[in-house]
């Protein structure tokens, strides 16, 4: 398979072709994750304050900015993710480990739920991004 300036892969003919499954599941779930951290951190600033310190935020400023710097590189990967390009990738794991760790931390509060479905589709990511991105010689994303 060869891959193209686009970075998408080619078929045998050396003619550009589509995103595979797990690319395309990879950018798209990476733009999704990187939206909504992107408005949890906007929301979170505006959140009862009460409940923030039952699961530890005591400065939910702080919190405001580090969900909404992580949303935009998440955000950023996922772009990236759909051309296969390798900093997409890295960029992409850090970025859903973080908030993996941090859905973790919510899962004993009131939104428990919500946070253990965010967390199985963490794990789905990093799958796609780790074990399917090698796949495509390292490049992959």
């Amino acid at each position: 398979m060869v891959t193209g300036k686009s970075g998408l892969s080619s078929g045998p003919s050396g003619r550009p072709g589509k995103l595979d499954g797990w690319a395309l599941f990879t950018g798209l779930a990476l733009l999704m994750m990187g939206t909504v951290d992107f408005l949890r951190g906007l929301n979170l600033s505006s959140y009862d304050r009460a409940k923030l310190n039952v699961i530890g935020i005591e400065n939910p400023d702080t919190w405001t900015f580090v969900f909404m710097i992580v949303g935009v590189v998440v955000i950023a990967a996922g772009f990236g993710a759909f051309t296969r390009a390798t900093w997409a990738r890295y960029a992409g794991m850090f970025g859903v480990f973080l908030a993996a760790a941090v859905n973790g931390f919510f899962l004993m509060s009131d939104i428990g739920g919500a946070a253990g479905v965010a967390l199985l589709l963490d794990f789905f990511v990093l799958y796609a991004l780790t074990i399917k991105g090698d796949e495509h010689g390292g490049s992959a994303a």
